[in-house]
C-alpha cells in the first residue's frame, strides 16, 4: 500500500503552473476589477464555510465570485490534487486497451480533469473521453477552454459537457473511472430522506454506471462535514458492490466516523500536507485576502467495483480479501496472531500526557490505533506494523497501542512502504 500524499516533483509543479495559467486565461479578470479580487476571494470563502448542502452553486452566476473561484480556489484545489493523485491507482494494471471513458460529476471548471492531465503524463497520448457534468454552463465552458489550452488542439483528450442531474448522467454507463469532487457535501436529500440515504442512492447509481473493475474517486474538503460524508459513502459502497482501495488499509468498520459521545473520538478521517510551492501570484493573492495557508487538508476515498456487483459478492470479498501479510484483512480484536498489517497514519502529531513524544492516530484492520513514536511520519503514511500480544489499549480512546520501534526490533531491516 502506498503513502497517500506525495510532494510534487519539479515537472509536476511546472505542469500545475501551466494549468493555472490556462484557467486564468480562460476567465481573465478585467484590469478595473483586479483590486476587488482579494475582497471577492474573502467573500466567497465565507460563503463556502457554511453548510454546503444549503449553498448550492449560486456563486457560478456572480462574475466577481466566479473570478474568485477561478483565480484562488481552483488553484489551491489543483495544488492539493498534485499531492494526492500521483499516489492513487486510479485504473487497474495493466491499463484497459482503447479509449478510457471517465465521468466527472459536479465538474465545475474541470478542476479534476486539469489535475489528472498534470499528474498522469503517461495518459496524455491515450484517447481519453471525459464527460463533464454540472448544472451550470459557464464553469464547464471555462474549464473546457482551459483544458484545450493546456493539452493542445491535437490532444486525444476530449471533454464533453453535459448539464444533467447526477442520476441522469449516470444512466449512460460504461465508465472506467468516476470522479466526484465536493459533490457529496452538496447533495440535497429528497423529502423524508436522510443525507446518508441520499448518498447511498447515488452510490447505487455509480455502481451501475461503471464497468466491472471500474473505480470511483470521491474527494471532499478536509473538514468535519467532508470526513463525515466520506464515511457515509464508504458504508453505502461496501453494501453495494465496492471495495475500498485507498486510503483504507482494511474493509472493516471505519474507526473514525466523526460522530461519538466521547470527545476523544470526534476526530474525522482526513489528511494534511504542508502548503506546497505554488506560484508567487497565488501566494500574494492569499496574503491580500488574509487567507494564507500553512497546510492543505482533504478527505478522500478510492473504490473499486467488484465483479458481479452484488451485496453478497461485496460481503464475500470483504471476508476473503487478504491483508498485506496474507492474513485476513479484518482479524478479530482478540486474535492471538503474531502477524501484522498495514497501518495508515491519519492525524497530525499530537501531544499526550501519557507519552514522552508526539503521537499519531492511525487506522488499521483492528480499528483505531495510536502510535506514540510516529511523530516523524507524515499524514497519510502507510507502514507495516506487528500486532502486539498481549494487546495494550489507550485508556482514554480505546485505541490499540502500536510501536514503530517494537516492530523494527522484531523484524530487522524492515521498511515502511
Amino acid at each position: 500500500m502506498k503513502n497517500l500524499l506525495r510532494r510534487p516533483d519539479a515537472a509536476l509543479l511546472r505542469d500545475v503552473e501551466k494549468a493555472l495559467a490556462a484557467a486564468a486565461g480562460a476567465f481573465p479578470v478585467p484590469p478595473g476589477r483586479r483590486a476587488d479580487l482579494p475582497l471577492a476571494v474573502r467573500d466567497l470563502s465565507r460563503l463556502l464555510t457554511r453548510e454546503r448542502g444549503d449553498l448550492g452553486r449560486s456563486y457560478w452566476s456572480a462574475p466577481r465570485l466566479f473570478a474568485a473561484y477561478v483565480h484562488y480556489f481552483l488553484p489551491w484545489n489543483l495544488c492539493r490534487l498534485a499531492w494526492l493523485l500521483p499516489g492513487l491507482d486510479l485504473f487497474p494494471a495493466p491499463l484497459p486497451q482503447g479509449e478510457l471513458r471517465l465521468l466527472d460529476l459536479g465538474s465545475g471548471p474541470l478542476t479534476l480533469p486539469l489535475a489528472l492531465w498534470c499528474a498522469r503524463p503517461d495518459l496524455r497520448e491515450r484517447p481519453v473521453d471525459i464527460v463533464c457534468a454540472d448544472l451550470a454552463s459557464r464553469p464547464l465552458e471555462v474549464g473546457r477552454e482551459a483544458l484545450r489550452s493546456l493539452a493542445g488542439e491535437a490532444s486525444p483528450w476530449r471533454a464533453r459537457l453535459t448539464r444533467l442531474p447526477l442520476e441522469k448522467v449516470l444512466d449512460r454507463g460504461g465508465f472506467h473511472l468516476l470522479l466526484a469532487g465536493n459533490v457529496l457535501n452538496e447533495l440535497r436529500p429528497g423529502r423524508g430522506e436522510s443525507r446518508e440515504e441520499r448518498i447511498g442512492r447515488l452510490l447505487f447509481s455509480m455502481s451501475r454506471a461503471l464497468r466491472p473493475g471500474g473505480r470511483v474517486l470521491l474527494l471532499e474538503p478536509g473538514t468535519r462535514l467532508g470526513g463525515r460524508v466520506i464515511v457515509q459513502a464508504r458504508g453505502a459502497a461496501l453494501e453495494q458492490g465496492f471495495f475500498p482501495l485507498s486510503p483504507c488499509p482494511h474493509a472493516g468498520p471505519c474507526p473514525l466516523p466523526g460522530q461519538s459521545r466521547s470527545p476523544a473520538l470526534t476526530a474525522w478521517c482526513h489528511f494534511t500536507a504542508p502548503a506546497p510551492d505554488v506560484p508567487a501570484a497565488l501566494l500574494a493573492l492569499s496574503r491580500q485576502a488574509r487567507l494564507e495557508k500553512e497546510s492543505l487538508a482533504l478527505s478522500c476515498l478510492l473504490l473499486e467495483r467488484i465483479a458481479g456487483n452484488s451485496r453478497a459478492g461485496a460481503r464475500a470479498a470483504r471476508r476473503e480479501a487478504p491483508g498485506e501479510d496474507g492474513r485476513d484483512a479484518c482479524p478479530g480484536r482478540n486474535s492471538r496472531s503474531s502477524g501484522g498489517g498495514v497501518v495508515r497514519i491519519i492525524s497530525q502529531p499530537i501531544r499526550l500526557p501519557a507519552y514522552p513524544s508526539s503521537a499519531r492516530y492511525a487506522c488499521c484492520a483492528k480499528g483505531l490505533a495510536l502510535v506514540p513514536d510516529a511523530a516523524s511520519l507524515p499524514s497519510g503514511s502507510a507502514v507495516r506494523l506487528e500486532w502486539p500480544w498481549p494487546e495494550e489499549r489507550d485508556r482514554k480512546t480505546g485505541a490499540l497501542l502500536l510501536s514503530l520501534a517494537k516492530s523494527s526490533a522484531r523484524k530487522p531491516g524492515s521498511r515502511a512502504p
